[in-house]
C-alpha cells in the first residue's frame, strides 16, 4: 500500500495507490499513518489544518493473490479482528473529524478503498466509466468499517438498497448521491485541487462533526457478556428466519444486520463494532468467501482481462431479429448512459419485442424509471442493421452473443444463457490465442458481461462449457440406474443439494436441442475426452428423450441418497476440470477449475472442483475413479492430480 503525505500550506494532501486490501497485513502501516493524520486533528485544540484530500491513484479492488494467499495461509482470526477494529477506529475518526476530508478519484473504487471514500465528506469523482461499491455483499460478506451503519442512521432502508445493487457506475453512485461530482476529465488531480480550494473557501466546516474523539491505548476487542448472549439469540433468529437466496447457511450480511436493528438490546454501544469485527472476521477466514475470492480472480486476470478504463461508447444497434437482450444486460447499457438503437426487419416482431422488452424493465426498475431511461436513451426503426454505422449487437438462440464492427465480427458463447432473466454473467471466447479483442469491443464486453474466458482456438470442436456440460450429463445417465432411472430424481436430487444448472430440469432441455444442433454439424464432435457417445445419446434434443433413455438403461440394487450423488457428481467434475486443464484448452489449472464450476453450478458448500478433488485424498481418489470410471483418460493421472505435482 503506497501513501504518501504532503503538506500544502494549511491543507494536507494524501497521494495513495491502494495495491492491497485495507485487512491485509501489508496495509497496517498506511492505517497507521492515516491514523495517526486523524487522531492529531481530533487532539488539536487550535486547528492549523483546514483539510485534507486523499487522491487515488490507480484503480482500487479488495481482491488481490496476496489477500487470498493470506486468508488460506498466514492470517489468524484474532490478527484479522484486530486489524478491522482499527480500521473501523480510523474511519470514525474521518466520519467524525472536526476538518472536511475529501476523496478524490478517475477509476474505479471497490471494497474497503469504498469504505475509506465513503466515510469522507466529499467525493469527487474524473471517471464516467468507473465502478464503485461492495462486491463482497454479493458473496454475503458485510463490510466491517461501520459506513453502512452510519448511511443506515441518515437515510434508512440501506439494506434494501445495497443488496438489491452492490457495485454501481459513477454516475448512477452520483445520482443516488453517494458521490458529489461526476464527470471526465484528463487532468483530474488539478481540477480535484481547484474543487477542494473552493469548497474550502466557500464551506470552511463543510459536513464536519465538533464531537472530538479519543481511545485509550490499551483498549481491545472485549464484549460484554450480556451483549454476547443477546449477540447469539439474534444469530439463531436469523437461522430460523432470514435464510436468504440460495444460501444454505446464514451469513455475515444477515447476522450484522439483525444485531443493527436491535442494537438497543446491547449493554454498551462500542459493543455493535466490536460484535461485528467478530462476525466479519470469521465470514472473511470461512471457505465460502475464499471460493467467492478465487473465482472473482480468475474472473478478473485468469480472462482476458478487461479495461479498468473504458473508451465512451457509441450509440449500439440492437438486432431484434433474433432473441432479444437479457433484461440485466439492456439495463447495464441503459444506466452507462449508452445510446440504444432496436432494429427489426418485420413491424410486427419489431412492436412484440419493444413491448416485451419495456415490460421486463417495468418489472426489474418500476415504471417511471423504466420510462425515463427509454425516453432519453432508446430509439428503433424497421430494416436491417447496418454495422459499418454503429456496432451491432446480437442475441441468437443458441446462447452466442455476437459483436459486429464493419466488416469483423466476434462470437462469444454465454455460459448462463440468453434467457430474458439471465444475468450479466461470464463468456467464452474461443479464438486463436494470438488474437485479440479490439478496445471498443472490449468495452462492449464490460457492460455485457462479468468476464470473458479465453479457451484456446480448435478447429471443430464443441465450446468447452459445452464440452464439460456433455460428460457431465452422460454420467448423470449413468448413474441413473442408481434411481430407477428415473433422471428427474437425480436432477431434483442435485438441485435439493444446492447445484445450479446441473440441477434444472429447463436447463437441461435448453442444452439437450443445442447439443443436437452442434453434432448434426460436426460429427467429430461426439467423441469428447476419448469417450465416444453413442448416436442415440447425442441425437436427444429434449429433456423428455433423455428421460426415457435412463428408463431403458436398467436398474440397479444399490440406492444412493442425495448426499453420495452430490459429492460423485463433484469428484467427477474435479476430473473433468483436471482433464481441461491437461488437453491444454485453457491457459490456467484455475481457469479450468472457475469454468468448469461455472458451467454446472457446483455448490459453494463443496468449495471448487480442483479443491474438492484434492481434499479426497490419493489413494481414496484413486481407488473411486477406478471402480467407476475405468477407461477414462483421467484415471491414469489420478496420483499426480490429488499430490498437485502435475496439473
Amino acid at each position: 500500500m503506497d501513501l504518501n503525505v504532503q503538506r500544502h500550506g494549511d491543507c494536507v494532501v494524501i497521494s495513495l495507490r491502494p495495491t492491497a486490501c485495507f485487512y491485509e497485513s501489508r496495509a497496517e502501516a498506511a492505517i497507521e499513518d492515516l491514523g495517526k493524520i486523524a487522531e492529531e486533528l481530533h487532539r488539536q485544540t487550535r486547528l492549523t489544518t483546514k483539510g485534507v484530500m486523499i487522491l487515488q491513484q490507480g484503480a482500487a479492488d479488495d481482491r488481490h493473490v496476496s489477500w487470498a494467499q493470506e486468508l488460506t495461509t498466514t492470517c489468524l482470526f484474532n490478527d484479522l479482528v484486530h486489524r478491522i477494529d482499527t480500521w473501523r477506529w480510523l474511519l470514525s475518526l474521518i466520519r467524525n473529524s472536526p476538518v472536511p476530508w475529501v476523496y478524490a478519484a478517475a477509476s474505479s473504487c471497490q471494497g474497503s478503498a469504498w469504505e475509506l471514500a465513503l466515510s469522507c465528506q466529499r467525493r469527487y469523482w474524473y471517471s464516467c466509466q468507473a465502478m464503485v461499491g461492495f462486491p463482497e455483499i454479493d458473496a454475503g460478506a458485510f463490510p466491517p468499517g461501520g459506513v453502512l451503519e452510519s448511511l443506515n442512521k441518515r437515510t434508512g432502508r440501506t439494506r434494501e438498497r445495497w443488496q438489491a445493487q452492490s457495485v454501481f457506475r459513477a454516475p448512477e453512485a452520483l445520482a443516488d448521491g453517494l458521490l458529489d461530482f461526476c464527470s471526465d476529465a484528463q487532468d483530474w488531480m488539478i481540477r480535484a485541487s481547484n474543487m477542494f480550494g473552493d469548497m474550502l473557501r466557500v464551506s470552511p466546516s463543510s459536513g464536519v462533526r465538533e464531537l472530538r474523539r479519543q481511545r485509550g491505548r490499551d483498549d481491545q476487542v472485549k464484549v460484554d457478556q450480556q451483549s454476547s448472549r443477546t449477540a447469539f439469540e439474534q444469530i439463531e433468529s436469523v437461522w430460523r428466519h432470514e435464510r436468504v437466496g440460495s444460501a444454505t447457511v446464514p451469513l455475515a450480511w444477515d447476522y450484522c444486520w439483525q444485531l443493527i436493528g436491535e442494537r438497543g438490546r446491547l449493554k454498551q454501544a462500542g459493543d455493535l463494532g466490536r460484535l461485528i469485527c467478530l462476525i466479519a472476521s470469521q465470514h472473511l477466514l470461512s471457505s465460502g468467501y475464499a471460493l467467492w475470492l478465487r473465482a472473482s480472480l480468475v474472473a478478473t486476470r485468469g480472462s482476458e482481462l478487461l479495461p479498468d478504463s473504458m473508451q465512451a461508447l457509441p450509440p449500439v444497434l440492437i438486432d431484434l431479429n433474433t432473441v432479444a437482450p437479457p433484461t440485466a444486460v439492456m439495463m447495464r447499457l441503459l444506466r452507462a448512459s449508452v445510446p440504444v438503437i432496436l432494429s427489426a426487419s418485420d413491424s410486427r416482431d419489431l412492436m412484440i419485442a419493444l413491448n416485451l422488452l419495456f415490460s421486463r424493465l417495468e418489472r426489474s426498475i418500476g415504471l417511471a424509471k423504466a420510462y425515463d431511461l427509454w425516453e432519453h436513451q432508446v430509439t428503433w426503426y424497421i430494416g436491417p442493421s447496418v454495422p459499418a454505422i454503429h456496432p451491432v449487437l446480437r442475441w441468437t438462440i443458441d446462447d452466442a452473443f455476437h459483436v459486429l464492427i464493419g466488416q469483423d465480427e466476434w462470437r462469444f458463447l454465454r455460459i448462463d444463457g440468453n434467457a430474458g432473466s439471465a444475468a450479466g454473467g461470464a463468456m467464452e471466447w474461443a479464438e486463436p490465442s494470438d488474437q485479440t479483442l479490439p478496445s471498443l469491443v472490449q468495452s462492449i464486453l464490460s457492460l455485457t458481461s462479468d468476464a470473458v474466458i479465453h479457451v484456446k482456438y480448435r478447429p471443430k470442436s464443441l465450446p468447452a462449457s459445452v464440452h464439460i456440460r456433455s460428460l457431465f450429463f452422460e454420467e448423470m445417465l449413468h448413474v441413473s440406474r442408481h434411481a430407477d432411472g428415473d433422471l428427474s430424481l437425480i436432477v431434483s436430487q442435485l438441485k435439493a443439494a444446492g447445484w445450479g444448472f446441473a440441477g434444472d430440469e429447463d436447463c437441461w432441455d435448453r442444452f439437450l436441442r443445442m447439443r443436437l444442433d452442434a453434432y448434426r454439424y460436426d460429427a467429430d464432435a461426439t467423441r469428447l475426452g476419448e469417450r465416444s457417445i453413442a448416436r442415440g445419446h447425442w441425437e436427444m434434443g429434449g429433456w423428455k428423450q433423455a428421460k426415457g433413455a435412463a428408463k431403458r438403461a436398467g436398474a440397479m440394487d444399490t440406492r444412493w441418497n442425495t448426499t453420495a450423488l452430490s459429492q460423485h457428481m463433484a469428484l467427477f467434475l474435479g476430473l473433468l476440470a483436471e482433464l481441461l486443464a491437461s488437453s491444454q484448452r485453457v491457459a490456467q489449472s484455475e481457469v479450468a477449475d472457475y469454468l468448469c464450476k461455472l458451467a454446472l453450478g457446483m455448490p459453494i458448500t463443496l468449495g471448487s472442483p480442483l479443491t474438492f478433488l484434492r481434499q479426497r485424498g490419493r489413494r481414496r481418489v484413486e481407488h473411486y475413479a477406478a471402480v467407476h470410471w475405468p477407461r477414462l483418460p483421467f484415471t491414469e493421472r489420478i496420483t499426480g492430480i490429488v499430490d498437485g505435482t502435475s496439473v
